[in-house]
């Protein structure tokens, strides 16, 4: 089999991505067929769910489950490049307690490996989940979008274009007469140097009070101005939505806006 894959004009990576889609593909249909079963037979009770939180959870597991399924393949492949003694080619390989050690060791190896790669991911998926409901979107709406979002990390292993994909920023402030700030971005690096951010502030002494000044949000579309020198971006575009405070008026009042233009900083 080896010598009729030498024949082809594919390259080395091609015959791999190829030999790793297929098992996925039958791994993916296989697991939206029971998705599809389990989301109709929860549907028909609507005391245990609702028919939209049912649907969300669905559409997020479908959204996640085949880069899960690659990632689950490449790592067994990846471990036998790695450690090519350890892995049996035919039944004369190695017997007895010592070969069911290295197994289990291999096993114990790749279940970590996983792990350790999936944390990122939940924290991607938590992130935006809670960043999502503080919009007061409904869960059905909050679960595809934080898994879409989980999937596009995990499946561009946190890179896109030389850029970390998932980027996170806080600041805070305190002025000795006013009152103290806490302030938080967190931004998703999209193709063409594009990207969505989304941001928070904060006065933690008015947790819990209903003053519209207490809090902003905002999420934004953005493209960093490509630098001449070719170093950090000069600027940014960005174009979105903001909810804040208005003092312009004699009592404060709480405005959601659509917004547009240019900065050099958050």
């Amino acid at each position: 089999m080896a010598d009729i894959l030498k024949m082809y004009p594919m390259r080395g990576w091609q015959i791999v991505l190829g030999e790793l889609l297929a098992p996925t593909a039958i791994l993916t249909g296989i697991q939206w067929f029971l998705l599809i079963i389990g989301t109709v037979l929860l549907s028909q009770s609507h005391e245990f769910m609702e028919l939209s939180l049912i649907l969300g959870i669905a559409f997020g597991a479908a959204l996640i489950l085949p880069i899960l399924d690659l990632l689950i393949l490449q790592i067994p492949n990846g471990a036998v490049l790695l450690f090519p003694a350890w892995f049996q080619t035919s039944r004369t390989g190695a017997h007895g307690i010592e070969a069911t050690g290295q197994r289990l060791i291999s096993i114990f190896g790749q279940v970590l490996a996983l792990i350790v790669a999936l944390i990122p991911t939940a924290g991607v998926f938590t992130g935006f989940f809670f960043l999502l409901r503080m919009f007061n979107l409904d869960l059905g709406l909050v679960i595809p979008l934080a898994s879409l979002v989980a999937a596009f990390f995990l499946a561009h292993a946190g890179h896109l274009d030389g850029r970390s994909l998932i980027t996170l920023e806080g600041r805070a402030g305190y002025k000795l007469m006013g009152s103290s700030q806490l302030a938080g971005r967190l931004t998703l690096q999209l193709p063409a140097s594009f990207r969505i951010a989304a941001a928070g502030a904060m006065d933690p002494a008015r947790t819990g009070v209903q003053d519209p000044s207490a809090r902003h949000l905002s999420v934004t579309l953005e493209w960093a101005v490509p630098s001449r020198g070719g170093g950090n971006s000069d600027g940014t575009c960005y174009v979105g939505f903001r909810s804040g405070a208005n003092h312009s008026f004699a009592s404060v009042r709480q405005e959601n806006l659509l917004v547009a233009g240019i900065s050099k900083s958050w």
